[in-house]
């Protein structure tokens, strides 16, 4: 028994070596393999960070330089590198090509050892290939490599990684509410121009009857046909009024306001008067240039503001006799703060409309009193017209425009779009319409004229966007405001809002801030002092809807 045991453990023994050679021999291609395919997994999870990198890289470079393909070719190849590679040398791959410029751009780069590229690549060539489309505001990204396997030979030349990656910005249809009511545009002085007989002081008579005389400066019109006023050595009888020009903010502001800088929002002007009136009653009369007339202004030694009444008058006049013409003075200094919103809004859309109809459709609309879901004009009677016994009217045009593709985009730039100054800079840009502040902060009728414009878009999918301009202070509750804008976010529409402070308290700042954020769950309100930064203001709710990653 001992002897056939002892035997048998020898046959075993004789046995174990070549089948322990032959699992091993069997185990080792199955360990190279678990490894390499491992390592082509690392290896695509790397690629596909680094590749939608630099998607998003591109697009947002696109979004930023107004659709220079070069540019953003060259930062989509940037980004890619500086994942890839070792070095932080990432160079310049690709030169600008202009603003919208080609349309469609296609550029291939193959990194190599050269290039510095990480050992983790094995050495391994990296093909990248760049695609703008203007059309539809997109950077296309492709990166392709052949890995180099450590252990399976057999899948050399046969395992190639290739990754897409497309970063745009997604259908969006704006909405603007631009609020036109009294308290926005600060209650303006008025320079009133029309017929009249001019004589000189002491001479009899009425006078020569001229087409051109400056009649009077004032916040509310306190004189009517056949006033008289002396001033500058002249008896002007009045006969006709033909054109009022808006010039500087009246008494909505308190005298004494500042912006954010410091800055004061008026300036005494010893030849032109200055800012009295903080009880809100009227007058603040300004009746330096009465009696002058109107080709008189560029020789006479006063304020650069009263001789550009000239050019405003040339180049606004409307002859309709039976409507007043309302325009603006276009160098007088801190016009209404509607005109630096104007301004952003122009901003935000130069920028955007790279993204081409694909991605991007903005409309207008516009409130006070009231509001309207045409675009319309209307004419209007005021109390103080009417109190003077004035046949004529005024001519009030409520800038509207409903869901517009790129194309159409400077109509609404036309609609809103006046000179600035702001108190920092200036922006001019040509008078298209005017709203007479007739009073009346209706914030709910402008977000209903507003999801009206909205639900009137052939895009069912795209995303829905209200940028809401105002100052703040509705003329109905604030209750109803917070009802109104939670109506809005529970139908899926994004509310921003920018709120100039100038002209309200702070109590009507927390209003605001707590109905339309706590109680109507919109996007944190933007607070803006200065009527110059309102540029920014629209800048931040761009990159605030950003770019995403769709593909």
């Amino acid at each position: 028994m001992k002897k056939q045991i002892k035997k048998l453990q020898r046959n075993f023994s004789g046995t174990i070596l070549p089948l322990a050679i032959t699992f091993i021999a069997a185990i080792i291609p199955l360990a190279g393999l678990s490894v390499d395919l491992g390592y082509f997994g690392i290896l695509r999870s790397s690629m596909e960070k680094a590749t939608e990198a630099a998607a998003v890289a591109g697009a947002q470079e696109y979004f930023r330089n107004k659709a220079d393909a070069g540019k953003a070719v060259n930062a989509t190849v940037r980004a890619f590198k500086m994942n890839i590679a070792e070095d932080t040398m990432v160079g310049n791959f690709y030169n600008s090509t202009g603003p919208g410029q080609p349309s469609t751009l296609t550029y291939t780069k193959t990194f190599t050892q050269a290039d510095g590229i990480n050992t983790f690549y094995r050495e391994a060539p990296i093909t990248l290939t760049v695609m703008t489309s203007l059309d539809r505001g997109k950077i296309s990204v492709t990166s392709a490599l052949t890995p180099k396997p450590f252990f399976a030979t057999f899948l050399a030349d046969t395992a190639m990684i290739s990754i897409t990656k497309e970063a745009e910005l997604p259908p969006l249809d704006v909405a603007f509410v631009i609020d036109l009511s009294g308290s926005m545009r600060f209650a303006t002085f008025s320079t009133y121009i029309g017929s009249a007989y001019r004589q000189v002081v002491g001479m009899g008579g009425m006078g020569t009857l001229y087409t051109d005389v400056v009649l009077y400066q004032a916040q509310d019109q306190l004189y009517g046909t056949n006033s008289t006023i002396t001033a500058n050595g002249y008896v002007t009888t009045i006969a006709s009024i033909t054109d009022i020009i808006v010039n500087t903010a009246g008494f909505d502001i308190p005298s004494n306001a500042t912006y954010t800088t410091g800055m004061t929002v008026y300036t005494p002007d010893p030849d032109r008067g200055f800012i009295t009136n903080a009880d809100m009653a009227s007058g603040l009369y300004r009746n330096a240039l009465s009696g002058r007339r109107i080709s008189e202004l560029a020789g006479l030694a006063i304020a650069n503001e009263d001789k550009s009444l000239a050019q405003s008058y040339a180049n606004n006049r409307n002859l309709d006799p039976n409507v007043i013409t309302t325009y603006f003075n276009m160098l007088a200094p801190y016009i209404e703060p509607i005109s630096s919103a104007s301004y952003g809004v122009k901003t935000f859309i130069d920028t955007v409309r790279i993204y081409g109809t694909a991605a991007l459709k903005v409309g207008l609309v516009s409130f006070s009193s009231s509001s309207y879901k045409t675009d319309t004009s209307a004419v209007i009677n005021t109390s103080e017209y009417a109190g003077n016994a004035l046949s004529k009217r005024i001519r009030t045009t409520y800038p509207y425009l409903g869901l517009v593709s790129p194309s159409s985009f400077d109509t609404i730039i036309q609609k809103i779009t006046i000179m600035s100054t702001g108190g920092n800079g200036t922006a001019v840009t040509p008078i298209n319409t005017f709203s007479f502040p007739d009073g009346g902060t209706n914030i709910n009728a402008g977000l209903d004229n507003a999801k009206w414009t909205l639900d009137q878009s052939d895009r069912p999918g795209s995303e829905r966007i209200i940028i809401l301009f105002t100052d703040g202070e509705p003329t109905h509750s604030f209750a109803e405001l917070g009802a109104k804008v939670k109506s809005l976010t529970d139908a899926g529409i994004k509310v921003y809002s920018i709120v100039l402070t100038l002209a309200v308290t702070q109590n009507i700042i927390d209003q605001f801030s707590y109905q339309v954020q706590t109680v109507g769950k919109a996007e944190p309100v933007i607070f803006i002092n200065n009527p110059a930064q309102l540029k920014e203001g629209f800048m931040q709710i761009a990159d605030e809807l950003g770019l995403k990653l769709v593909n």
